[in-house]
């Protein structure tokens, strides 16, 4: 747990000091009632060292300031870039998507569940070594999103439907 820090609060009031500039066309996302947050669990920003540098990376939920969509992005600090991870439709103020931190271990996927067959490359269990998240949407779709080394970029994988 001390591995990561949830905070709202501190990304509201202070997240341009931390050093996170909000993308160009995003705003802080309208706080939800979701259901799948445990008591005090904020489901819109979680930090934790994702890549395994050894340095804090930053997760966020983001609603468009014009239109309709909420954004997840990944901060990596030792790229200083930020990553568009996944983009929905979902209106601000009025959605059930969550991020939620994940340590290392394995995790199955949905093809390692049985809900549908392995594709070209998809491997049945996820053996993560870093640190993770699940993306979500309240008692429906998860995702576990990690950074893949050799890649050099964030994967997100389907672990429900």
């Amino acid at each position: 747990m001390k591995q990561f820090t949830i905070l709202f609060f501190i990304f509201c009031t202070v997240g341009n000091v931390l050093g996170f500039e909000m993308p160009k066309g995003w705003q802080a996302a309208k706080k939800t009632k979701n259901l799948c947050a445990k008591k005090g669990q904020d489901v819109f920003l979680v930090q934790s060292d994702f890549d395994g540098d050894g340095q804090q990376d930053t997760a966020r939920l983001l609603a468009k300031e014009i239109g309709e969509g909420i954004g997840l992005f990944i901060e990596s600090s030792a790229l200083k870039k930020t990553f568009l991870i996944a983009e929905t439709k979902d209106k601000d103020g009025l959605h059930s998507l969550g991020i939620r931190f994940l340590p290392p271990g394995e995790y199955k996927t949905m093809c390692g569940k049985k809900h549908r067959k392995c594709g070209k490359g998809e491997k049945p269990v996820l053996a993560l070594k870093n640190n993770a998240m699940s993306f979500f949407t309240c008692e429906r779709a998860a995702s576990i999103i990690y950074w893949d080394k050799s890649d050099e970029a964030f994967i997100q994988v389907a672990v429900s439907n």
